[in-house]
C-alpha cells in the first residue's frame, strides 16, 4: 500500500506516493466507505434526487467529454476503483441497481470540480488536468466567498 492516513489535531490527512495507479489504489482503499457514500448520498441522492435516468444520462455526457490520459489520471481512476473494490466496502448503489464503476468516479470528479456555484455548493476537487498547465500561469477563483489559487507548472 502506497499511502496512509494520519491525523494532526482534528484534521485527517491522506498521504499518497508512487505511480498514478498506486496513488489511486491507496486513495480508494483507504477511503472506500467515504467514496461510496459520497457517490450514493451526495451525487445520486442530493444532486440527482435519486433520479437514475438523469444520472445515467449525465454519465454518458461525462464519458464523452472527460477524456483523461489513461497513463495518468485514467490510471489513477482505475486504481481508485480497484482500491474501493478490494477494501471490501459494499460498492452496491441501490438506486442504480449496480456497483460503483469508473463512470461514477468521473462523474463524482466533475461535480466536485464544478459544483453549483449559484447555491454556494462548490467543492474544488479534481485532477491537475482540470487546471491550465501554461508555465507561469497563476489563477484565482472566488467561489462561495472563498478564494482559491492555482498555478501552472
Amino acid at each position: 500500500m502506497k499511502g496512509f492516513i494520519e491525523y494532526r489535531a482534528d484534521q485527517r490527512i491522506l498521504n499518497l506516493w508512487g505511480s498514478h495507479y498506486d496513488m489511486g489504489y491507496a486513495h480508494g482503499y483507504l477511503l472506500a466507505p467515504e467514496i461510496v457514500e459520497m457517490i450514493e448520498k451526495y451525487v445520486i441522492e442530493e444532486r440527482y434526487g435519486n433520479d437514475a435516468a438523469t444520472y445515467n444520462a449525465d454519465l454518458t455526457w461525462v464519458g464523452d467529454h472527460y477524456l483523461f490520459d489513461p497513463s495518468t489520471y485514467g490510471a489513477e481512476l482505475q486504481g481508485l476503483l480497484d482500491g474501493v473494490l478490494d477494501r471490501g466496502t459494499d460498492p452496491y448503489l441501490d438506486v442504480l441497481g449496480r456497483n460503483v464503476d469508473l463512470p461514477d468516479l468521473k462523474t463524482l470528479n466533475s461535480i466536485g470540480a464544478y459544483g453549483d456555484q449559484d447555491e454556494g455548493d462548490i467543492r474544488i476537487q479534481g485532477p491537475i488536468e482540470d487546471l491550465p498547465s501554461t508555465p507561469g500561469y497563476v489563477g484565482t477563483w472566488t467561489v462561495a466567498g472563498q478564494q482559491f489559487e492555482a498555478s501552472g507548472l
